[in-house]
């Protein structure tokens, strides 16, 4: 299946082997934590990565999108859909934004066209996500995306950097709910873009 989603400022296109040395590049402390990348991370944990998210695409089980900025082509993080289950309709958000680039909106604008992507090309009726408790940014992300807390699973993962097990929130997002957020999110993101834009 080929799939290039596009924003007002993203290009969101399928993973390359060359964006290996990009996460790799941009990786810090705050992202490996919550993203439960081995420990220190390495190029290699990457690459395997960039292959399996190449491999499961084809597959049509994951659809990570490497998130490229229309202005001048920088990568500026990833985020998509894996785990798709084509029987119960359902799939998980997966995330990152770079440092450089955290606060301007870009994983709102990304993940408005992911979520029409998931709801209306894959035709999911439920998206889910988890995350750890400690991760309040990500999870007022979630909440931002009209996602509702369904429950606690504690010390469901093992963290690499904080070496220990870790209680996980989980969330999620139904179709219906996410028509109704939709617009909202659209207005908001615009009068921040226009925010950003008259203080450059």
């Amino acid at each position: 299946m080929v799939i290039k989603l596009e924003t007002d400022r993203l290009i969101l296109r399928k993973p390359r082997m060359s964006d290996a040395k990009i996460l790799t590049n941009n990786c810090d402390d705050v992202a490996i934590k919550g993203f439960f990348m081995p420990y220190p991370s390495k190029s290699e944990d990457f690459k395997k990565l960039i292959e399996i998210c190449i491999e499961e695409w084809i597959e049509k089980i994951r659809y990570w999108f490497i998130l490229e900025r229309k202005s001048d082509g920088k990568v500026v993080g990833f985020s998509g859909v894996r785990d798709v289950d084509n029987y119960n309709n359902t799939g998980y958000l997966s995330y990152w934004i770079f440092r450089d680039f955290r606060r301007k909106g870009y994983l709102i604008e990304a993940n408005i066209a992911i979520n029409d992507f998931c709801f209306e090309t894959l035709e999911l009726q439920k998206l889910k996500s988890e995350v750890a408790t400690f991760n309040k940014s990500s999870i007022s992300f979630l909440l931002k995306l009209g996602m509702t807390k369904e429950g606690l699973l504690r010390r469901d993962n093992y963290n690499p950097y904080l070496k220990e097990y870790t209680d996980m929130k989980w969330f999620a997002l139904f179709k219906e709910d996410w028509d109704n957020v939709r617009g909202k999110l659209v207005r908001e993101l615009k009068v921040k873009i226009d925010f950003l834009n008259k203080n450059l």
